[in-house]
């Protein structure tokens, strides 16, 4: 099992390889949290790893969907409904 902490991870690296390669058109993941618990790391996957490709975001228990934004708003709305919500790592006593 491997934590969210960082970036670290053999799931996250086969996922950075097929961002590269466009293998896919969305990420969809249950709770930001369950992807990286670093809001640095978020913003990286989004704006330097997903943008770019044309990648759209979806936290299906939290509500963000990045496809129905026009591009150049996605990452940004985003970054203002986590940071006005506590965004990731918060609620992290588990």
């Amino acid at each position: 099992m491997c934590s969210a902490k960082d970036l670290e991870r053999p799931g996250i690296r086969n996922l950075l390889g097929d961002a590269k390669a466009k293998r896919f058109d969305v990420i969809i993941v249950h709770k930001l949290d369950r992807l990286t618990q670093r809001q640095y790391d978020l913003w990286w996957l989004l704006d330097k790893v997903f943008k770019p490709k044309g990648i759209d975001f979806v936290s299906v228990t939290e509500g963000f969907d990045t496809s129905f934004q026009p591009r150049s708003e996605n990452s940004d709305a985003l970054w203002i409904r986590i940071f006005a919500g506590g965004g990731v790592g918060e609620g992290n006593k588990r």
